[in-house]
């Protein structure tokens, strides 16, 4: 989200994903091309810089990214072409567009204006903050477009040129800027502001560029909202990172196309797909997986890529970097970036009651104690909870706390993966505490998880508890039931 806004990537049109960029409503300028017909050639100056508006469109290229991408509202991968677009910067092939319109691609097409036929590329360098990439496209002699460096003012006739919902027809949508600084945290980037303009976008125009009536690139397009509202990454933090890009360097990146989900008290970065050969790949990291854990740090805990993308600034290319993920049905899994320590499952926490190191018992104060009994109108089964009264084990129908378990480290999972992780443990705990079987005893199992309160302060204790089935004639406590 950007600020209190909801934002949408507007590129990879494509199967599963469902874009909701505004709809385009408005008309392009009069002075804008008509769409119908392709262009003559492209005036450009004498090194094949574009220098007004109708060429822009013989500089901007589709891009077609085919690989395996995951999304979390389904669950689901695809290996799928999906579609953005892009501009070159120069004659020799090399184009700007989104980090997430091609990291993670098996290979890339790239078409171009007046070509039956797509070209390959490769990526030359990404950053995932600043969402931004270089390709590389084979052959040269491209037309290309400048830069407009000059600060961003309120009120400038601005373009949008690219290939929205992956058509192959080039569209260019007309509107101004209407905000020269808004805020860049994003769920799929973090840059410190953007530009916001009135040109309407919808899926695929990610990475097309954003022009002035000469048409030089104001910016980068690369997100939109359902207000209307638009957004393009400026020059100021093109030129950070651009020189690196093109150098076939990464920037704040460990090769991940990902977004920051906060859901149900889970918080991590959703890894839609992984790029070959990078350190999140030579890791064994893989399309969704969700990283719950960078340097330390639990990331999109605000649903944006800030933090994540603080620890990435705060390191240098090749740094280790200590990771851990989510993997759905695996658990939590744990490695380090850079070195050989590849992705491991982690090891499960010590039980609350086990001895520690220095051979003390563990007993939080914030939880039940092994012993305790509580009103049976105080307990629904696996209810999560800040507190539970304790009362006298002589009252019928208590329930008794007979095992307490510390839940791994990581992201609150959400209530029906914290109840059926505990519901588990006190299964397996079960026998042992009451010295029968479960189904043997004329006893059930309870229990209380933590809430998302507790579990964000660090308290992760689940309380498993006994009960009597037959409250007419068993007096009510475990210890009362004749066991």
């Amino acid at each position: 989200m950007l600020s209190a806004l909801v934002l949408t990537l507007v590129s990879c049109a494509g199967p599963g994903v469902v874009e909701t960029a505004p709809s385009i409503t408005s008309e392009a300028d009069a002075t804008a091309p008509s769409t119908a017909e392709e262009p003559p050639s492209a005036a450009t100056n004498s090194d094949g810089a574009v220098t007004n508006l109708v060429d822009v469109r013989s500089a901007v290229v589709r891009i077609e990214s085919t690989g395996s991408f995951a999304y979390p509202d389904s669950g689901t991968q695809y290996n799928e072409g999906l579609t953005g677009s892009g501009f070159f910067i120069s004659s020799d092939g090399l184009a700007v567009t989104n980090n997430h319109v091609v990291t993670g691609a098996g290979f890339l097409k790239v078409f171009i204006a007046g070509e039956d036929e797509p070209r390959n590329a490769r990526v030359l360098g990404a950053s995932e903050c600043s969402d931004l990439a270089v390709i590389d496209v084979e052959g040269d002699g491209f037309s290309y477009l400048s830069w407009y460096t000059g600060a961003p003012v309120v009120g400038t006739d601005v373009y949008a040129a690219g290939f929205p919902l992956g058509d192959a027809e080039y569209t260019l949508l007309d509107g101004i800027i209407s905000k020269e600084s808004a805020d860049g945290e994003s769920s799929w980037s973090s840059v410190d502001s953007v530009i916001e303009h009135t040109a309407d976008i919808l899926g695929g125009s990610s990475g097309g560029p954003l022009v002035t009536t000469d048409g030089k690139v104001v910016g980068v397009v690369y997100a939109g909202d359902d207000q209307g509202q638009a957004f393009a990454i400026g020059y100021s933090e093109v030129e950070r990172v651009l020189p690196s890009l093109r150098m076939d360097l990464d920037v704040n990146s460990i090769g991940v196309n990902g977004t920051a989900i906060l859901e149900d008290g889970t918080s991590g970065i959703w890894v839609h797909s992984v790029e070959p050969g990078s350190p999140a790949d030579l890791i064994g990291v893989r399309a969704a997986d969700i990283i719950t854990e960078l340097s330390g740090l639990i990331p999109g805990a605000d649903g944006t890529m800030s933090d994540y993308c603080d620890v990435l600034r705060s390191h240098d290319l090749g740094d280790a970097i200590q990771i851990e993920v989510w993997r759905d049905g695996e658990g939590f899994w744990e490695g380090t970036l850079n070195t050989e320590k590849v992705l491991a499952p982690l090891e499960t926490q010590p039980s609350p009651t086990s001895p520690t190191t220095s051979g003390e018992t563990k007993t939080p104060e914030y939880s039940l104690q092994v012993g305790d009994c509580i009103d049976d109108v105080e307990v629904d089964e696996y209810v999560a909870a800040n507190s539970y009264s304790t009362v006298s084990c002589s009252t019928p129908h208590d329930n008794e706390v007979y095992f307490l378990y510390e839940y791994p480290a990581g992201p609150y999972p959400g209530d029906d993966a914290a109840f059926a992780t505990l519901r588990e443990v006190c299964l397996e705990n079960f026998d042992s505490y009451v010295d029968r079987e479960y189904l043997q005893s004329a006893l059930d199992v309870a229990g209380i998880t933590p809430s998302k309160d507790l579990w964000d302060n660090g308290e992760r204790i689940g309380e498993c508890l006994l009960y009597d089935l037959e409250y007419t004639l068993l007096t009510g406590s475990a210890f009362q039931s004749g066991w």
